[in-house]
């Protein structure tokens, strides 16, 4: 059976030369995380040494007014 492989696989599979030499956020969650179950940033942060410079989350409170409301 085949796996289905994330975008974040993909990018440690065969990363762009484009993002060499370039500072990078992440966008993510808890849940974010590649086939070995790695957290993105732990995979970036690997791939691009000292490139990573801002990790960004989904707001909690804007999740919790849209419930309530």
């Amino acid at each position: 059976m085949n796996k289905v492989k994330t975008g974040l696989d993909n990018l440690i599979a065969s990363p762009p030369e484009i993002l060499k030499n370039k500072r990078l956020g992440y966008l993510c969650n808890q849940a974010s995380v590649n086939l070995k179950l790695i957290h993105g940033a732990t995979c970036l942060n690997n791939i691009f040494p000292g490139q990573l410079k801002a990790l960004f989350s989904p707001s909690m409170e804007s999740s919790a007014k849209n419930r309530i409301t």
